[in-house]
């Protein structure tokens, strides 16, 4: 009987122990047996290596632990995967959850699938309730279709994926400074030559936070800031309407942000660099009646 390929989980986490308990328990919780797990704490001072080491004394799976001095979520990604031997990799934050089977069906999918790189599913939302989750579109496995997909929505997230360990090595690992959206640059770069594939059924959870103002317009900007890196890289591969699309609504809304908080000067700036992708929407036109109107007036 062949054994089960291995599976390499890395949680990053930072200053998250009574999260990271619960989030490790999911991950040994699944009914897949060939774990392997990687905590890399990216600088805690809050008994994380004192909570892992407890679960790891208890626990017949191997669950390795890494400390490195704060670099942010993508340095601690790419930590656990240099320490990675899995066949397949797969990412649990630490403030969320997987449900016991994610892994094994997961597995037997990219086993049936053998022209599929990455593996989603869908997500059970929890924590804060003034967010909502939209669910993940059915999807087509070409990979050109899939990248016009996430162009226009980010609907991948780590938490939901298994990913076979050589599309790293072709993609290369997560870029610092773009956090938080580090993960939607992983995939929108993923969906250039590999093939996605989709579970209808949420096996994974996904706390939602309380959401902030400044944390919403920080989070539009880094989004506005991932697609124009991936286009001066990958531009020709997204059609036309979508690339116009999608940047009018990131632009608008990083304009919103700044707008409601009286700085029509910044929200001018992103209205006028949209033009960059086409006629401004009426929305678009208000916004920039407004700030301008502020302007004058300050």
């Amino acid at each position: 009987m062949c054994q089960e390929p291995l599976v390499s989980v890395i949680i990053p986490t930072y200053n998250r122990a009574s999260f990271l308990v619960e989030a490790i328990g999911s991950v040994l919780a699944q009914t897949y047996s060939n774990l392997e797990v990687i905590v890399v704490d990216d600088g805690s001072s809050d008994g994380t290596m004192a909570a892992v080491e407890a679960i790891a004394s208890r626990t017949a799976r191997p669950v390795r632990y890494c400390w490195q001095h704060n670099q942010g979520a993508s340095a601690a990604r790419n930590m656990g995967l240099s320490m990675a031997s899995g066949t397949f990799t797969a990412f649990c934050d630490s403030d969320d959850l997987w449900l016991p089977q994610k892994v094994e069906k997961q597995v037997a999918f990219l086993d049936e699938n053998g022209s599929c790189d990455v593996v989603l599913c869908d997500l059970q939302p929890f924590g804060s309730s003034d967010a909502g989750w939209d669910g993940i579109p059915d999807l087509d496995i070409r990979a050109e279709v899939i990248l016009d997909l996430l162009f226009q929505r980010q609907f991948a997230s780590l938490v939901a994926a298994l990913v076979r360990k050589e599309v790293f090595a072709r993609v290369g690992g997560f870029v610092s400074g773009l956090e938080p959206s580090e993960d939607y640059d992983m995939f929108l770069r993923m969906a250039v030559g590999h093939r996605f594939g989709l579970i209808h059924e949420r096996l994974a959870m996904f706390r939602m936070h309380e959401g902030k103002m400044t944390r919403r317009r920080t989070a539009f900007m880094q989004r506005y800031r991932t697609l124009r890196r991936f286009l001066r890289r990958n531009g020709r591969l997204v059609s036309r309407g979508t690339v116009r699309t999608r940047m009018l609504q990131v632009v608008t809304g990083i304009a919103d942000s700044w707008l409601r908080i009286g700085r029509p000067g910044e929200a001018l700036r992103y209205i006028l660099e949209s033009m960059d992708y086409g006629v401004p929407s009426a929305r678009e036109v208000k916004n920039a009646v407004k700030a301008l109107s502020r302007l004058v007036v300050s």
